[in-house]
Order: C-alpha cells, then sequence, then structure tokens
C-alpha cells in the first residue's frame, strides 16, 4: 500500500518527439524561440557535411523516405525563417501529438502547455510547445558526433535537465511527470537533481488476463494524458489517477508512489 503525498505543486510534463512532421495550416497565438537553437545548428551542420550514403546508414532509413529526409535536413537553417517555421506542438504529427491535439487549446491552455509541457528533441535538446521549429529527421539515438562529443546523449549531457529544473524552480515545483520513451527519457532522467520527484507513467492493455504494451495506443495515451493534465489545470499527483481517456484506469496493484500504471480491456 502506498499514500499520494497531497500537496498541491505544480508540475513539468516530458513528453518525446514524433518521427512524423507536418506543417500546419494555422499559426497560434504564441510564438517562442528554442532554448538550444544555436546548439541545435551545430548539430544541423555536421549532419549537412555527411554524404547521402552515410546520412542513411545512421538514420537507417533507405529509398525515398531517404531521400526526403536528406533533403529536409539540408533545407534547415538557423535563425529560422518565421515565415516557414511552425510550433512544435502543432508540427510533430505521431500518436502521442494526435492524442495531445494541441490544434484546439483555447488561450488558456496554450499557455497552461507553454509553462507545464516540454517536448525533448535530439535536435533541439527541449521544447516548449510553441517554440518555433523547422522540420528534421534525427533522433535521440542517431550516433551523429558533434563537437568531438561521440553522440548526441553525450553532447547533449546535461544541458537539458538543468533547463528543465531552471523552470521547474520558476514554478516552486520539484515534480517531473515522465512520459517520455526511453530512448528519450536518457536524455533527461539520469541528469535530473534527487530532489526533483519523477512520476512514471506506463499504459498497457489486458489481453488473457495480462498487462501487455500496445506500443502505437501507449504514444497516443502519453499525449492523451498530457492533455489531460492541461486541460484540467492539474497540479497535484493524486488527480492523475482521474485519467479515464480512452477506457484507461489506474491500476492500483501495479503501481506505486512514483510509477503509475494505467489499464484497459
Amino acid at each position: 500500500m502506498f499514500y499520494f503525498r497531497k500537496l498541491k505543486k505544480k508540475m513539468i510534463i516530458i513528453l518525446s518527439p514524433a518521427k512524423t512532421m507536418h506543417v500546419p495550416l494555422t499559426a497560434p497565438a504564441l510564438s517562442t524561440v528554442p532554448v538550444f537553437g544555436k546548439e541545435a545548428r551545430d548539430i544541423c551542420n555536421e549532419v549537412k557535411n555527411l554524404s547521402f550514403s552515410d546520412f542513411s546508414r545512421l538514420l537507417k532509413v533507405s529509398g525515398g523516405l531517404a531521400r526526403q529526409a536528406y533533403d529536409t535536413m539540408q533545407q534547415w537553417i538557423w535563425p529560422h525563417d518565421p515565415k516557414i517555421a511552425s510550433a512544435a506542438a502543432l508540427m510533430y504529427d505521431g500518436p502521442a501529438f494526435k492524442g495531445l491535439n494541441a490544434h484546439d487549446f483555447s488561450r488558456g491552455e496554450l499557455e497552461f502547455a507553454q509553462l507545464h509541457l516540454r517536448i525533448l528533441s535530439g535536435l533541439y535538446g527541449v521544447l516548449r510547445p510553441y517554440d518555433q521549429i523547422l522540420p528534421y529527421r534525427l533522433e535521440a539515438q542517431t550516433p551523429v558526433s558533434v563537437r568531438d562529443q561521440r553522440n548526441l546523449y553525450s553532447f547533449w549531457n546535461s544541458h537539458p535537465a538543468k533547463n528543465i529544473e531552471a523552470d521547474l524552480r520558476k514554478l516552486k515545483s520539484n515534480l517531473l511527470i515522465n512520459l517520455t520513451s526511453d530512448e528519450y527519457g536518457k536524455m533527461i532522467i539520469p541528469h535530473i537533481s534527487a530532489n526533483v520527484r519523477i512520476i512514471n507513467v506506463a499504459f498497457k492493455e489486458m489481453k488473457a488476463g495480462k498487462p501487455f504494451i500496445n506500443v502505437v495506443e501507449m504514444k497516443k495515451a502519453r499525449g492523451m494524458m498530457s492533455r489531460f493534465i492541461i486541460q484540467n489545470r492539474i497540479t497535484d499527483v493524486e488527480s492523475l489517477t482521474a485519467f479515464d481517456l480512452s477506457g484507461y484506469y489506474f491500476e492500483r496493484k501495479l503501481s506505486d508512489e512514483n510509477n503509475f500504471t494505467f489499464l484497459r480491456g
């Protein structure tokens, strides 16, 4: 048995990006510049220097997808032209961002999201939802060497985590809701200070009486949970357990104080 700490504390949610990106048709009312734009420029410059074959090998893509991704990275430039850059939360188009559905946020929800949601990125490090970005194809685990660092994890080191901790201090909070994949969690979790409480959230399906992970549905649920927090202005841990979208429910038997499991089916 475990008990919730019923202190009301603002929180920051961390979410993985998506491989799929589309430029949205409309622009949001809020527009900000990525914190680590210059670092993203240095990464992209290294990628631009790769041959097409080396690029394809590093990203493990081929054919038309490889050519499209290569051309996209060649067209990337910093500073971004505001006429062609778009908000991160609207440009990412994978399952998590379909679940988030930031396109219909009210002004109040948009502002809450900007304070409380952070999107991790192999290229940009960490993004606020309405940071203006350009399309790209680069994952955190891509083994590209930048500034003599062997990969992007080494390059980013603790910088994204320190940025998030600074934002937590502004909120007078020490609560981090982890809705990332392992790939992106590795950018942040190992570098977070011990005084920050991390809540890891898992979403599983029931099949033949046993819980299992449906990867696509899990990603979508992460986005839905983010939306749930934003729309309900949640500021305490216990309220997270009320999440019940798409048939999910909090399973206390599979949870503990810092690891929450939601089931459905």
